[in-house]
């Protein structure tokens, strides 16, 4: 939660997402029924290879600065004469762009970043100041009800990390805010950030095509706190408005429009992240919301859509719910809590309530609260792959942290419970055109019952409000899903006294357990090729852009690349597959299988790796790119036009 602290840099900008969306439909992966089409664009009547089929996977920034430098010791505001303001935030200059992955085609709800390196750089002198690399975490809060645009397009989420391998250049730079923390990330060597991302074109039509708006924030790295999330005060839309019929089905949204947010007490203050939680209209902008305030309930049991007297409440202060407080300070907000409420926060709920608007005058309407009673819970590990290939990488441990009124909770009861096994028919839809949809048996996830073991499956926290459990895969596992490699469990947890709370939509951990995978100590093309041919499917990016790996004969020709890329650790952004969806036990038969290649061949061509180490293509051009990048454009437009 550490970015909430100072000092603190905000940001603002561009990303870029180009993800292949060929394997967005399970169905995609079988070999034996895949069809040619499915590597083409969507049409009204066809899904096909969905809507960005030749997507590179990469991640990046483009067009962000640094908006707000905030020192330790203030009040929560800005100093705009720090030098840090006006920094570009960017990517490495010598590596490629980070790639975005899903953990699963059965499970598109915990995107993650790998191989993403963060620059901090400044514009008139090209000079860097920082650079650092962003360790792999999934997105959490994801909801589809943004607003501005429709499907994907509405969709939001956040990433919150730590920044490592921290590579300072201060010589010159006048800025307090980063000398702080630099000397903050002294002992940890790590920063905190968090990313909001939202406003996502998937139009290939429009000309930001695959881009989307981005917030930012970066700060210290405190002991004792979770990577992924804040600990401390969790706002939820709770109980009245969760059946109104105007609002979709299992939305998490307030009556306004609004999803959930967490703030925590430090020091006198509260300070808001409420970057993922405010709804656009229709037209792109900010909804309009009204008069909203923070405030400490006096009554625990007020729930939403309860109209109070203003003695059963203190107002800590406004909502700034502006598209400036949005962009410039990430949506974080810091409010002073006044002498009336320092002894409530500890033991009451905040809300937000509003004013006005039909709402009795000396009254306040309770819009979101905390969760019930003030509780939470959450796991720092939301989403891994088990490998029964490797011992090693065959369990996980799972650190959780329950908290009430921001405070640790501990000897709090905590119940794991596994999902029934179900066909993942949101991930498969049928065409409006007769005879293109998709004939492979849509897959069954959390089957077999029992294969991934839970130890214990219920956990108290201790003094300090943490537990951990272990995830552990079986010794074997066979191919439930059959033509997907493993299978993909998603995992409920929640208090278990009987009191659960009210959860966001899609948190639930998700784990990937992969089928055990044997192959002769030296593999034939034919014991390899359907791994290959899955792949070449999957990524027409890579099966037409580059070379098509499927037949043996451009295989061994260009064993030396494909075996320099498998070899990559997966926080490599050259790592192959760029989905990391390979078992151990599959990509050491597939090394195997080239370096025998390599011993057939008399044939080294080094120009195809350096080729290959340059920076991948990009299938989006923001208006104001470099024109090494609008030739990369051409070169796509030539892909997608085939």
């Amino acid at each position: 939660m550490s970015y909430l602290n100072q000092p603190r840099l905000t940001f603002s900008g561009r990303f870029q997402a180009d993800p292949s969306t060929v394997n967005n439909d399970p169905r995609h992966f079988d070999n034996a029924t895949f069809n040619p089409r499915f590597q083409e664009f969507s049409t009204s009547q066809s899904n096909n290879g969905w809507w960005n089929p030749t997507g590179t996977a990469i991640f990046r920034f483009t067009g962000c600065t640094i908006q707000q430098a905030v020192n330790a010791g203030g009040a929560g505001g800005a100093d705009a004469t720090d030098g840090a303001v006006g920094l570009s935030v960017g990517n490495a200059p010598d590596r490629p762009s980070g790639k975005l992955v899903d953990i699963d085609p059965d499970w598109q709800l915990a995107s993650q970043i790998y191989g993403l390196s963060v620059s901090l750089r400044d514009p008139r002198t090209g000079e860097l100041v920082l650079l650092a690399d962003l360790e792999p975490t999934p997105f959490r809060d994801l909801w589809f009800f943004r607003g501005g645009m429709k499907g994907d397009s509405g969709a939001s989420a956040v990433w919150q990390s730590q920044l490592s391998n921290l590579r300072w250049r201060l010589d010159g730079v006048s800025s307090p805010v980063l000398k702080a923390l630099a000397e903050a990330s002294r002992g940890s060597g790590r920063l905190s950030v968090r990313l909001t991302v939202f406003s996502y074109q998937t139009s290939v039509k429009a000309p930001d095509f695959t881009y989307g708006t981005i917030v930012g924030a970066i700060g210290p790295v405190l002991p004792d706190e979770p990577a992924s999330f804040v600990s401390g005060r969790r706002f939820m839309p709770t109980s009245a408005f969760q059946n109104n019929p105007s609002l979709p089905a299992n939305s998490c949204l307030a009556a306004n429009g609004m999803t959930c947010f967490s703030g925590k007490v430090i020091g006198d203050a509260l300070v808001v992240d409420f970057s993922n939680a405010l709804p656009f209209g229709e037209d792109g902008k900010l909804a309009p919301l009204g008069d909203l305030r923070f405030a400490v309930l006096h009554d625990a049991d007020a729930n939403e859509g309860a109209v109070l007297a203003e003695d059963r409440f203190t107002v800590l202060g406004a909502l700034d719910a502006t598209y400036d407080s949005l962009t410039q300070a990430s949506g974080i907000q810091t409010l002073p809590i006044p002498a009336a409420a320092k002894n409530l926060v500890s033991e009451r709920p905040l809300a937000l309530l509003l004013f006005g608007g039909g709402v009795p005058a000396g009254h306040g309407l309770v819009m979101m609260r905390e969760t019930a009673h003030g509780r939470d819970v959450r796991a720092d590990a939301l989403s891994f792959r088990l490998d029964p290939n490797e011992p090693d990488l065959n369990r996980r441990d799972v650190p959780l942290w329950a908290t009430r009124y921001g405070v640790p909770l501990a000897g709090a009861p905590i119940a794991f419970q596994p999902l029934a096994p179900a066909p993942d028919d949101g991930d498969a839809p049928a065409d409006t055109s007769i005879g293109t949809t998709p004939t492979a048996t849509i897959p069954i996830m959390n089957s077999p019952i029992g294969a991934l073991a839970i130890e214990p499956q219920r956990v108290r926290t201790d003094a300090a409000g943490r537990a951990t459990v272990r995830f552990q895969g079986p010794p074997e596992m066979g191919s439930p899903r059959r033509y997907i490699d493993g299978q993909l469990y998603a995992v409920a947890y929640n208090f278990g006294d009987g009191d659960p709370i009210i959860q966001q939509t899609f948190d639930q951990i998700s784990v990937l357990v992969f089928s055990t995978f044997t192959a002769s100590e030296r593999p034939t093309w034919e014991e390899v090729q359907p791994i290959w041919k899955q792949y070449a499917n999957l990524y027409p990016v890579m099966s037409k852009g580059l070379f098509d790996f499927s037949i043996r004969e451009v295989a061994d020709a260009n064993a030396h690349l494909l075996h320099f890329v498998l070899s990559k650790p997966t926080t490599d952004p050259d790592h192959m597959p760029v989905t990391r969806d390979l078992s151990a036990g599959k990509r050491a038969a597939l090394l195997r299988y080239l370096e025998s290649a390599l011993e057939r061949s008399a044939v080294r061509d080094p120009q195809l790796v350096a080729r290959f180490q340059g920076r991948c293509p990009f299938s989006g051009v923001a208006p104001s790119s470099p024109p090494e990048e609008v030739e990369n454009k051409r070169i796509f437009n030539r892909l997608r036009s085939r």
